[in-house]
């Protein structure tokens, strides 16, 4: 195992594999990287270049964090994160962005009773890991108090 990956393993904390988690980014390269991080952390992973394909797949698992870019072209990640958990109330949602127009997308589902974390990509593993560590140790699902 690289030292890269050794460095992502849990630490003292006790990371449960049966904690499924879906990526979606509609660059592959990243969702790809991104699901080896949080695969090697322990994590049972899916990952997703469009997102109707992880709505589709949560009928059959539904995951406990939605891990999603934000700006992608058939549907935002605020679009996909309030339809999922709309219909899946326990899954928690880390949204990651490199843009600026998210700023209008959190908005708006804001207006609609939503508020979901928001990270700036690029963004470190280990920072990764420990936010999905603190966002699903956090009860509840749906709506985290908004941070900036």
């Amino acid at each position: 195992m690289s030292q890269a990956f050794q460095r992502l393993s849990p630490t003292d904390e006790s990371v449960d594999s049966q904690l499924l988690v879906f990526v979606v980014d509609d660059e592959r390269l990243i969702a790809m990287t991104l699901f080896l991080i949080l695969t090697h952390a322990g994590f049972s992973t899916a990952w997703f270049t469009v997102p109707e394909e992880a709505l589709r797949a949560a009928v059959r698992a539904a995951p406990h964090l939605l891990l999603s870019d934000v700006a992608m072209p058939t549907m935002s990640g605020v679009h996909l994160a309030i339809t999922m958990t709309s219909r899946w109330p326990t899954c928690k949602v880390l949204l990651l962005s490199g843009q600026a127009e998210t700023a209008d997308l959190l908005c708006e589902a804001r207006s609609l009773g939503f508020s979901f974390r928001l990270l700036s990509k690029p963004i470190d593993p280990s920072c990764l890991l420990m936010e999905i560590r603190t966002i699903l140790s956090q009860p509840g699902g749906r709506i985290f108090p908004y941070t900036e």
